[in-house]
């Protein structure tokens, strides 16, 4: 088949839903090395596809949000029969959003400038020592929790 204008709409189309490269691809009747090779040949239909995997990105960010503060709707059951029904929702999910949304104060508390001038190398001798410290304590303190 061909990898025409009309293929790589549909297969976008795919890859937004689900998010497979194979499966869209499978869904258009070409392979995954196909689709892959034409990303990178063509800038247009890479940024399309950028765009189509935030686009199903952002969905599933609305739907974490949603099973967070709104809630997802459950039945009740009584001796085998609903009775009625329930909001449950996701305080997990909730922290995840918190995490990533407010990482200032939910987030992780690591040094990140810290590791950022690791990896480019931007750190003096007394830096180096505190880090490497840190990170040994971490390590005895995580052996110690599996002991």
């Amino acid at each position: 088949m061909k990898f025409d204008t009309d293929t790589k709409a549909t297969f976008l189309l795919h890859l937004r839903r689900h998010g497979n490269i194979t499966r869209a691809a499978a869904a258009v009747g070409v392979s995954r090395s196909t689709v892959v090779a034409h990303k990178a040949d063509d800038p247009v239909f890479a940024q399309e596809w950028e765009d189509a995997m935030e686009g199903l990105l952002d969905e599933a960010e609305e739907e974490l949000r949603n099973r967070a503060i709104d809630g997802v709707e459950e039945p009740v059951f009584y001796k085998g029969e609903v009775v009625g029904f329930i909001t449950r929702k996701s305080d997990s999910n909730l922290q995840c959003l918190l995490r990533a949304k407010r990482r200032d104060v939910f987030g992780d508390k690591q040094d990140v400038n810290l590791k950022g001038a690791v990896a480019t190398g931007d750190l003096d001798d007394s830096q180096r020592l505190r880090l490497i410290n840190e990170l040994l304590s971490r390590a005895k303190e995580r052996k110690d929790l599996v002991e």
